[in-house]
C-alpha cells in the first residue's frame, strides 16, 4: 500500500505541474484571439463606414462550443481525453475540476493495484456449473499458457468453476503488464476478452515507479 500512496503523490504532482504550464499556455492563446478578434472588429468598423461592399455583415452566430465531461477519475485518464480532443481540432483550453482537497471528481479516485496474475473473462461461454475438467477447460489452459508464454514464465493456468474466468499467474510483474496489454480487447470466437489485474493477488512490494506507472497505465 505504501509503493501504491507514493505512485498516487507522484501522479498528483505531475498533474498539477502540467496543468500550471498548460494554463500558462492557454492565456496566451486567449490573448492572440482576443487581438485577432478586436482586428477583425476594427476592420469591420472600417468596411462599414467606408459604405462597404454592399454586402452587409456576415457575421456568424456565436453558438456554443464547450463539452463537459464527467467520470475521469484519474490524471491518466484526462490527458488520454486531451490527447483524443487536439486530434478532432484546435481546443482553447482544458479545465479539470476538483474538489475542496484540490483532487480530481469524484473523491473516489484510485489505483488499481498490479498483479502478476491476469484474470480473462470472456475466454469461455460454457455454464459454470459444468464440470471444470471437461476437454475444453484443459484445451484452453493449455493454448492460453501457450500464448502467454511469449510475455514471460508462466507459473499456472487455472480456471474458476463458479465463473469461467481464466487466471494466468506470471513470475514477474513485468509480464503480467504486457499480458494484459495484449490481451485487454482482444477476440476469442466470437467474444471479447477483457483482461485486469487480479484484485484478490495485489503485489504490494513494488519498488520500481517506473513499473508501477507501466501497470498503471496498462489497467485504465
Amino acid at each position: 500500500m505504501e509503493s501504491h500512496a507514493i505512485m498516487q503523490r507522484i501522479l498528483d504532482r505531475e498533474f498539477y505541474r502540467i496543468e500550471a504550464a498548460l494554463d500558462k499556455n492557454f492565456e496566451y492563446i486567449d490573448r492572440l484571439d482576443r487581438e485577432r478578434e478586436d482586428a477583425l472588429a476594427r476592420a469591420q468598423v472600417r468596411i462599414t463606414s467606408g459604405g462597404g461592399d454592399g454586402g452587409g455583415s456576415r457575421h456568424k452566430k456565436e453558438t456554443s462550443a464547450g463539452v463537459y465531461i464527467t467520470g475521469l477519475t484519474t490524471y491518466i485518464a484526462c490527458k488520454q481525453l486531451e490527447t483524443l480532443c487536439h486530434r478532432l481540432g484546435r481546443v482553447k483550453r482544458i479545465k479539470f475540476y476538483k474538489d475542496e482537497r484540490g483532487s480530481l471528481k469524484p473523491v473516489e479516485n484510485t489505483l488499481d493495484e498490479p498483479s502478476r496474475s491476469v484474470v480473462l473473462r470472456g475466454i469461455l461461454d460454457e455454464d459454470p456449473h459444468e464440470a471444470p475438467l471437461s476437454d475444453e477447460y484443459l484445451d484452453v489452459e493449455d493454448d492460453l499458457r501457450l500464448e502467454c508464454s511469449n510475455f514471460g514464465t508462466v507459473l499456472q493456468v487455472l480456471i474458476r468453476p463458479d465463473s469461467n474466468d481464466v487466471v494466468v499467474e506470471f513470475e514477474a510483474l513485468d509480464s503480467a503488464v504486457a499480458c494484459l496489454r495484449a490481451m485487454h480487447g482482444r477476440w476469442f470466437g466470437r467474444q471479447q476478452i477483457r483482461a485486469s489485474f487480479d484484485p484478490t493477488k495485489p503485489e504490494t512490494n513494488v519498488d520500481d515507479p517506473d513499473l508501477m506507472l507501466q501497470a498503471f497505465l496498462a489497467s485504465v
